[in-house]
């Protein structure tokens, strides 16, 4: 990996990554269940990926997914998180070099924040931890804390090219996710849906019959048909179907993240491919920037309370020349609803919660849930405990996830406009609260020999550090592990050879002509260790 330290927690250890997705299934789902069937109701990124798991781990399941084609898919940019190279590649076994060719990704390295203080200043977010103290204490800022935040700077990959011209291929030892176009992808993996055995129904879903033990016996199809399967899972996105029948209670985030609409657009890079998505604080929000091969994604995250659309499309236009005639707007909400697992029905993705696009938690969350129902999927449907725990769990996740978004909004700087105003003075940090107390008392969060929570794989303590360092909240930070010799002596060696890395598009253009460099980025089993390569000496 780029990581200069070894993590002290087995939380981030390479056995927890490697098991957590593993060749022979979801981490240790027992693969036995009594139940026949399970129809997926809903299409889309949700769906398929839901179907495409369940039927990987209990391939005797008869396994629907149940979808109209008259809804569209939104077919704007989508920003990842490592877990789905990891479910693509290694759990489902899904083709790297067919998947580049067809759905045309870009790398995400993490997140550039131009958030925090004002003017010029950004700060970057690597999906791997780093030596954020050091970093602070010695370079003023926490962009050196890792050789992948450092690349960010740089706009480079972890592709480096030798003296002789030979270039020395790295991607793999790096935590990387991927960009990519919804419409691409989404088709990509219906197209998979047959070959997995997974059958497939073109209906559109309006209603279900509810039993007298509070379960779906059959879902009713706008051409008439009544639908039976032993379990549903809900994939209609934001109307929720299943779970409204149930009755289940919505459980508002908006007094925590006030945002509810993203104006999408697209604009031209001219073939300058960043290695990550940027989050740039707007007016009344902020915007994303997600890069592909052709051209860059945006949208203009806003709250409809503090701006309208034509006078978010006149700003998004304004700080982003060239944008495409079309823009089109997103509406949502933030918030979960009370049960991920009611009865006979599991809800993944939107149908569930969904919090606001910051931080890429859109598909990230609906692997979690996904991993989470393989791994406890019921053997019969009699079954009271496991479901209410699980309920708690993923409840739990949710809440998280609105308190670490609400940090972005509490301690942002960069504008003085009436949204960010009330944004300082009223969010409600939630979860959040918790984790910036123990900050203040003693930072970072990570530097803990034991964790205080329950460690997820990303949006963790140390996802809390980079956010609360980044936007310099005042905290008794710990002492720095090395000497500023020591650090400068790694340092100045690691900057010589990031001076040697290649572009995104060079880099793309290497692994399209060297298939198997580009499979290696995927299922190197080696790459597991805390430098690059042997190239990039920890920092201490």
């Amino acid at each position: 990996m780029l990581n200069q330290t070894p993590l002290a927690s087995s939380d981030f250890s390479a056995d927890h990554l490697k098991s957590l997705f593993a060749p022979d299934g979801f981490s240790r789902a027992s693969h036995h269940t009594e139940l026949k069937s399970v129809g997926v109701i809903g299409g889309g990124t949700a769906g398929y990926i839901t179907a495409l798991c369940v039927k990987k781990a209990f391939p005797a399941l008869d396994v629907t997914v149940v979808a109209s084609s008259k809804i569209p898919v939104i077919g704007v940019g989508e920003a990842t998180t490592p877990l789905l190279p990891k479910l693509l590649h290694r759990f489902l076994g899904l083709d790297v070099v067919e998947f580049y060719e067809k759905v045309r990704p870009t790398w995400k390295l993490g997140i550039r924040f131009d958030w925090g203080k004002p003017g010029d200043y950004y700060f970057n977010y690597p999906f791997e931890p780093g030596d954020l103290v050091e970093s602070l204490a010695y370079e003023s800022h926490i962009n050196g804390a890792n050789h992948q935040g450092r690349l960010m700077s740089r706009n480079r990959t972890p592709f480096f090219k030798q003296a002789d011209g030979t270039i020395h291929a790295g991607l793999h030892y790096a935590p990387f996710a991927y960009h990519m176009e919804n419409r691409r992808f989404v088709a990509y993996l219906e197209e998979n849906l047959a070959d997995a055995g997974i059958k497939t129904l073109d209906r559109m879903v309006v209603d279900a019959d509810v039993s007298t033990t509070d379960r779906i016996d059959s879902v009713i199809t706008e051409e008439g048909d009544r639908l039976s399967y032993d379990m549903f899972i809900d994939c209609t996105g934001f109307r929720s179907v299943l779970l409204k029948k149930l009755g289940a209670k919505f459980v508002s985030f908006k007094s925590s993240l006030l945002t509810n609409v993203a104006l999408t657009a697209k604009v031209p890079n001219h073939g300058f491919i960043k290695p990550y998505t940027t989050a740039k604080t707007m007016d009344s929000g902020w915007c994303w920037v997600i890069p592909h091969d052709d051209i860059d994604h945006i949208g203009y995250v806003h709250c409809s309370d503090f701006c309208d659309l034509d006078s978010a499309e006149q700003e998004l236009r304004a700080k982003f020349p060239g944008i495409e005639p079309e823009t089109k707007p997103v509406h949502f909400r933030s918030g979960r609803h009370d049960h991920f697992w009611h009865g006979n029905v599991v809800a993944v993705g939107n149908a569930y919660g969904f919090v606001e696009p910051l931080e890429s938690t859109a598909i990230h969350v609906i692997i979690e849930e996904a991993n989470m129902l393989v791994n406890n999927f019921p053997e019969t449907l009699d079954q009271i405990h496991i479901p209410k725990k699980v309920n708690e769990r993923i409840n739990n996740r949710w809440d998280q996830l609105r308190g670490f978004l609400a940090i972005h909004y509490k301690f942002n700087k960069k504008l003085d406009t009436p949204f960010w105003r009330f944004a300082r003075e009223e969010v409600d940090l939630a979860d959040g609260e918790k984790y910036l107390h123990a900050y203040q008392e003693s930072a970072p969060l990570g530097g803990r020999r034991h964790r205080l929570w329950e460690a997820p794989e990303c949006f963790d303590d140390a996802g809390y550090d980079t956010l609360l360092m980044g936007q310099e909240v005042p905290a008794r930070m710990m002492k720095p592990k090395c000497t500023e010799a020591q650090w400068r002596e790694r340092y100045d060696q690691g900057e010589r050879i990031l001076d040697t890395a290649l572009t995104h598009a060079e880099a793309l253009e290497f692994l399209a002509a060297n298939p198997d460099e580009l499979r290696r980025t995927v299922g190197d089993e080696s790459a597991t260790g805390n430098s690059f390569g042997g190239m990039l000496e920890p920092l201490y």
